[in-house]
């Protein structure tokens, strides 16, 4: 496997879809044959994790190039300047050199995909962005580098948590592997620099302070988690559903008034316009590899002869904020742990988005330690063939392909639902 990392890292293209999808399904059969065959300990496991994610690191992401947004907006914070206040498009080579030490032609300007877009990072983001921006000294190389450190240093954070809360759900710890080796998580995480595994980690944290009734830590952590990505916002009804009344209001207000704060320090007349304006665009300008929305779209097309998503976008979202309250209010229909819960709400989410990255599905896979559910596995292998999209090097999706992935992905879906007859998890320990 270490071949197959090694050779993703250094000698694949983006456009090269059939060596990536040839070395990504070799790996995802060594990943499989070594879940079901490791001789499991913990030390042994985050070792053998730590190798698989040191194979990228002195590679520069080629499936992604997010990464120069990234370093940009550690650069912009380093400087003084905030990032939700400037617009790359709009700066003159002069402003370039005064606030971003670059210029028309620097290899960071040039690789950025959202010249024409406002931040739409979190503030902890940002703080993120720029600490390898501080240390990397203008060195796109050694940010690159300082990024993928940062990142797998919470990915072993992950794997601490997991390695706990299994244990506290009374399961076989040897599950965290499922995570721990998984190409997807490795390639995506390690290997494109996505934040998603920090993510994970500040919303495990959460809940790993909640279950030691640590109560004060837990809603900062899930602040925290909120400051790096917003998606887990969808998720605080879960945990205020399990609290009494006072003390959901205390934690939901906790929670809420931390991710304020975070913003302070980047406070102008112009954040919110900015900020929520990049959102915005998110929702209703964004498609790629989407699945109830390509059916919704392609019903719009045939009825009114046009692209839905300035409209369709929205309204979809507004369901999935519906169905997300609703499921938190069930204790019925659905699982009472809250693990479990936030697994449901986030494939929904995914599922009616206009836009599903393969990053996005490094977090099902991590939720999916604690299930019986193997949906977010095998979605995590065939995530990977929305890079057909890039084939050849020009964008186009293969929608024959999407069909494919979803077609599969639904079927084991309903496989798995039709298996689950009792809960994953020990009721014994609620969280």
């Amino acid at each position: 496997m270490i071949i197959g990392f090694s050779t993703l890292g250094f000698a694949t293209l983006r456009n090269q879809f059939v060596l990536l999808l040839i070395v990504f399904s070799a790996l995802f059969i060594g990943y499989l044959f070594l879940i079901k065959n490791f001789k499991f300990t913990f030390k042994k496991a985050v070792i053998i994790a730590l190798l698989f994610r040191l194979c990228f690191l002195a590679s520069t992401p080629v499936l992604s190039d997010d990464y120069f947004r990234f370093i940009w907006d550690g650069r912009i914070l380093s400087s003084g300047n905030n990032p939700y206040l400037i617009l790359p498009q709009d700066l003159s080579a002069e402003e370039l050199e005064i606030i971003n030490n670059v210029d028309l032609q620097d290899e960071v300007y040039k690789g950025l995909n959202s010249k024409q877009y406002y931040s739409v990072y979190p503030p902890i983001n940002q703080l993120l962005f720029a600490i390898p921006a501080i240390l990397g000294n203008n060195n796109v190389k050694l940010e690159i580098i300082l990024l993928r450190l940062l990142i797998i240093a919470f990915e072993v954070g992950t794997f601490f948590l997991l390695f706990k809360l299994l244990k506290h759900y009374n399961q076989n710890p040897s599950k965290l592997l499922i995570y721990a080796f998984n190409p997807l998580v490795i390639v995506e995480l390690t290997g494109n620099l996505h934040f998603e595994g920090v993510v994970l980690f500040f919303g495990l944290l959460a809940v790993w302070f909640w279950i030691r009734h640590l109560k004060i830590l837990s809603p900062i952590a899930l602040s925290i988690a909120i400051g790096v990505k917003l998606i887990p916002l969808m998720l605080l009804p879960i945990l205020l559903r399990k609290i009494r009344l006072s003390s959901a209001f205390l934690y939901g207000g906790t929670v809420l008034g931390l991710v304020v704060l975070y913003f302070f320090p980047f406070l102008n007349d112009k954040l919110i316009s900015n900020f929520s304006s990049s959102i915005d665009l998110y929702f209703r300008n964004f498609e790629f590899n989407a699945s109830i929305f390509y059916l919704v779209r392609a019903g719009g097309y045939y009825l009114v002869d046009y692209d839905i998503i300035q409209k369709a976008g929205p309204i979809l979202s507004i369901i999935v904020l519906f169905t997300i309250v609703g499921i938190s209010l069930q204790q019925k229909l659905f699982s009472k742990n809250v693990l479990e819960k936030a697994l449901i709400l986030l494939t929904i989410y995914y599922l009616f988005a206009t836009t599903v990255h393969p990053w996005y599905i490094t977090t099902l896979v991590g939720l999916s330690v604690f299930v019986n559910y193997r949906y977010a596995i095998i979605w995590s292998y065939l995530v990977i063939l929305s890079y057909s999209h890039y084939w050849n090097g020009e964008f186009q999706e293969n929608y024959l392909l999407i069909f494919i992935e979803y077609l599969l992905l639904f079927s084991v879906i309903l496989i798995d639902v039709w298996y689950s007859s009792k809960p994953a998890m020990n009721n014994k320990n609620e969280s």
